[in-house]
């Protein structure tokens, strides 16, 4: 299928689609819940490392960041995300990325990839978003560290609002089968369509409808297929 758009009716389908479509956002990850006692000692951790993390690097005091964060054989995914996402700059939480994984001779994955996601939050709101999130994850890829489903949600989101779809298309790609939950190609349909990129998107919806497909599409792709009709009828 090939569709030619011209700018007028670019821009009546991209009004078309705003005005129809309300993508409902979600998270796909559970957040576990924990006892109070647990929750106070967290809170507890995060607010000391926080305090220590907050002046130069250089001056770190890492004896006692070690015996805080270490004190049991590793820190949990959900700690090291709360501490990293409470540091002012996502340079700052980058540097404690860093010094989680010199610390730990085998570093967790998951902990890493959750101060990832920090991360990427703190820089999505950051001047030079555009580029610094691209690099970021880049850098996340070169270092093998996965991506959280949050963080390919939040990565698409920020790629689309910036007219980056090429880049979100590059990401999509290299992610791995599991991680192209119906969400994060629910997120991908969205921004394509937001985009102008019709076909793209009805590539793939319509990949999500093949039989043997294990991600099916749910409700909010069912408005989004609405809307790929509707734009292809105006096409024609």
């Amino acid at each position: 299928m090939s569709l030619t758009v011209s700018a007028s009716k670019h821009q009546k389908l991209l009004c078309i689609f705003q005005s129809s479509l309300v993508l409902r956002h979600f998270s796909s990850e559970q957040t576990l819940s924990l006892s109070p006692q647990q929750q106070q000692k967290d809170d507890s951790i995060v607010n000391e490392a926080v305090q220590l993390l907050q002046i130069p690097d250089n001056d770190w005091n890492t004896a006692q960041l070690n015996q805080l964060l270490f004190s049991d054989p590793v820190p949990s995914p959900r700690l090291v995300f709360q501490i990293a996402r409470r540091l002012p700059s996502s340079s700052q939480a980058f540097k404690f990325l860093q010094y989680l994984q010199i610390k730990s001779s085998s570093p967790d994955t998951e902990a890493l990839s959750s101060t990832f996601q920090a991360i990427f939050e703190l820089a999505s709101r950051e001047p030079n978003s555009r580029k610094n999130l691209y690099d970021l994850y880049k850098t996340s890829k070169k270092w093998n560290i996965p991506l959280t489903i949050n963080s390919i949600t939040l990565l698409l989101r920020c790629f689309g609002r910036n007219g980056l779809v090429e880049e979100s298309l590059i990401l999509f790609n290299e992610l791995e089968n599991s991680l192209k939950n119906t969400h994060v190609r629910n997120v991908l349909i969205d921004l394509l369509l937001r985009a102008g990129r019709v076909e793209d998107a009805f590539e793939v919806l319509d990949e999500m409808l093949l039989p043997e497909f294990d991600c099916p599409p749910n409700d909010v792709t069912g408005g989004m297929g609405t809307v790929i009709k509707l734009v292809i009828f105006c096409l024609n």
